[in-house]
């Protein structure tokens, strides 16, 4: 009886400890968390020079500096305490990969869609929609 507890009660930790390394992946993402962080430098540094910007439906193509301030006093305006990975993936050519997550504030959560180019590892389109 107590043999047969025991393989539970390691069954159960093997369980859990496999668990928590796998929910740790995806997570976080550099990009992000410089959005969050309302960290111009990185972002400039790690954008195309035109981005595609994309505010509640409101689209525009700008040079990245025009771009990144337009979200950067967004993001400040609802200031977002935390984000969550929704869905990652690459574009069906190849030529990007995107990353879909949601934002929390206190005014409500903002759907981001954060667009990178595969080639240059930079963001290309930054997208923030009510859900």
């Amino acid at each position: 009886m107590t043999k047969y507890l025991y393989l539970r009660l390691i069954f159960i930790c093997f369980i859990l400890g496999w668990y928590s390394c796998d929910s740790s992946a995806q997570k976080t993402d550099p990009g992000i968390d410089a959005l969050l962080e309302l960290n111009t430098s990185y972002l400039l540094q790690h954008s195309e020079n035109t981005m595609n910007v994309s505010i509640d439906q409101n689209n525009k193509m700008d040079d990245k500096k025009t771009a990144i301030q337009s979200v950067i006093n967004f993001m400040r305006e609802r200031s977002f305490s935390k984000y969550t990975i929704r869905h990652r993936g690459n574009s069906a050519d190849g030529a990007q990969h995107y990353i879909i997550a949601n934002l929390s504030s206190v005014q409500g959560t903002y759907r981001l869609f954060l667009h990178y180019s595969y080639q240059s590892k930079r963001i290309k389109e930054i997208r923030l929609i009510k859900p």
